[in-house]
């Protein structure tokens, strides 16, 4: 709760929050929360100009994934889980890798 009524000054703070907020939400399965967080964070990267690119697109992967992630649990495709986890182990450029992979591990 705290975490979401914080306004920073670095925006290297707010980034980290939003991912741990991000990977909260979804722990805890607050998913019209977690879809509400991934629509806005997205904007607020796209809008952001003292972002590097790089942080910019390792963060926009880490959301398409978290994003797919979320709807996997919702329908258990081996199938389709099975693409999701060697695109993820595929893509260098992503945030919290280790934590993506290891809620692939627990869809099985």
């Amino acid at each position: 709760e705290l975490l979401r009524d914080v306004e920073y000054s670095d925006v290297t703070y707010t980034v980290s929050t939003k991912l741990i907020l991000i990977r909260t939400y979804y722990e805890t399965q607050e998913f019209l929360a977690l879809d509400s967080l991934l629509d806005s964070f997205r904007i607020f990267l796209r809008r952001n100009k003292f972002i590097s690119k790089t942080a910019k697109k390792e963060c926009t992967n880490f959301l398409g994934f978290v994003k797919k992630l979320s709807t996997l649990s919702l329908h258990r495709n081996s199938a389709e889980t099975q693409r999701l986890r060697l695109r993820i182990e595929k893509c260098t450029a992503v945030n919290s890798k280790k934590w993506l992979l290891e809620k692939m591990a627990e869809k099985k």
